[in-house]
Parts: C-alpha cells; sequence; structure tokens
C-alpha cells in the first residue's frame, strides 16, 4: 500500500503593517482642602449657616455641590465659592496634581470622513 501526500501553498498578499506609539498624560489637580463659613441665599441676600444651607437644599455636603433651589442651578462648591454664592476658608497646603501616563500601541486608525481604516503611517502621512 502506498500513500500519497499532498500539500499546497497559496501566497496571499503581503500586506504592510506599521504600529505608532502614543503616549497620553493626564493632570488632575488635586482639591485644595476647606471649611464652608456661610452660603447665600440668593433670593433674600442673606448669609447662611452650612447647617440652614443643608436643610433648606442650597448644599449638598455629601458631593459637594452648590444648588441654587431658585433657578436649580447646580455647580461644584469651589465655582460658587469663586462666584461668591459660598464663603469658604481654606486650610492647609494644596496637594500635588495627579499625573496618570497611559501608552497606547495604535495599528490602524478610522477614516471618519472616507468610513475606513488605515493603517497607522497612512494617517500620519
Amino acid at each position: 500500500m502506498t500513500q500519497v501526500t499532498f500539500t499546497s501553498t497559496k501566497r496571499s498578499k503581503e500586506k504592510k503593517s506599521s504600529v505608532g506609539i502614543i503616549t497620553v498624560k493626564t493632570t488632575r489637580d488635586a482639591v485644595r482642602p476647606y471649611t464652608i463659613l456661610s452660603v447665600k441665599d440668593t433670593a433674600t441676600g442673606a448669609d447662611l449657616s452650612l447647617t440652614e444651607a443643608v436643610s433648606l437644599g442650597f448644599l449638598d455636603s455629601r458631593h459637594a455641590v452648590y444648588t441654587d433651589p431658585h433657578t436649580g442651578k447646580r455647580c461644584p462648591v469651589p465655582e460658587a465659592a469663586d462666584a461668591g454664592l459660598v464663603k469658604i476658608e481654606y486650610t492647609g497646603d494644596a496637594p500635588e496634581p495627579q499625573v496618570e501616563t497611559k501608552t497606547y500601541a495604535v495599528r490602524a486608525v478610522v477614516d471618519r470622513r472616507h468610513k475606513k481604516m488605515v493603517t497607522f503611517q497612512e494617517a500620519v502621512c
């Protein structure tokens, strides 16, 4: 008995491949510690204590958000302090900002105009 084995090799089109390395740095400013002294009632112009402001709905101390109950506008306490709606006293020094660095290997990019994927090298050139 004779066994014959047949092997076929097909050559495919050569594909160009390029890889780009992209590094993204994100800086997050740390919030400087503060104490809330008073909160302004926008309707009367009166200064409210912290407990009054929380009970009347001006301040969400859990999320550090100022809400104007008359307009419904919400903003973080530091922004409200800049606008003169909240009086705060900073305690201590500001911590260093956090810097996060991520590196990505990019093989292809989507060309949104032509709705197709192109190699990194084609996208850069």
